[in-house]
């Protein structure tokens, strides 16, 4: 007589070898500050509305008297800065929405202000930093920059890595906002804005 329940746990056994074994994404990182940030979904067209706004000029067009025309030049230096400035703006709006729309705080050390208090605004506010006081989510995505990430390279990292992860977003589409974002740390760093 032959034991089906046997038979059926063996058959389990091989359908689990089976099965490609994924690592769990994590769901939470843990900032320098200690801020502990929840991932969460978001819809995409939210990213496609950000890249809208920030839409690409026509090249400009050279004339080339020997065939009597004009023809684009995608090369000009001036039309490569203004690509190059686009492309900075897009990523620090990404950046922003991942920020806001991604992410929720989980947990605050004791040490850091609360989101709510006014006095970090006050402080930023000195600085010619605006905040708008009365939106919830620009209070929040300005203390997570300004208050939460106190080693903003690597802190971004990890949000955009898990942005990455959770929503299918490419790894290079993640390295070129940060990139962007570190050739706009570096201008400012240079030029002093």
């Amino acid at each position: 007589m032959v034991d089906l329940g046997y038979e059926s746990k063996i058959q389990e056994a091989v359908a689990e070898v089976d099965q490609p074994q994924s690592t769990p994404i994590s769901d939470e990182t843990v900032l320098s500050s200690g801020v502990r940030l929840r991932h969460k979904k978001f819809s995409r067209l939210i990213l496609q509305a950000i890249l809208d706004k920030f839409p690409y000029p026509e090249p400009p067009k050279v004339k080339i008297p020997e065939k009597d025309r004009y023809e684009i030049n995608p090369n000009s230096p001036q039309y490569k800065e203004q690509i190059a400035q686009i492309d900075m703006q897009r990523s620090m709006a990404i950046i922003d929405a991942v920020i806001v729309f991604g992410t929720e705080m989980v947990y605050k050390p004791d040490s850091l202000p609360d989101v709510d208090d006014d006095g970090w605004i006050d402080d930023l506010d000195l600085l010619g930093i605006p905040v708008k006081r009365d939106n919830k989510k620009s209070r929040f995505l300005a203390w997570i920059k300004y208050e939460a990430m106190r080693d903003t390279e690597t802190d971004l990292a990890k949000i955009m890595s898990a942005f990455s992860n959770l929503s299918g977003v490419s790894e290079e589409a993640v390295a070129e906002a940060l990139d962007n974002f570190r050739s706009v740390q570096e201008r400012s760093a240079n030029t002093g804005n």
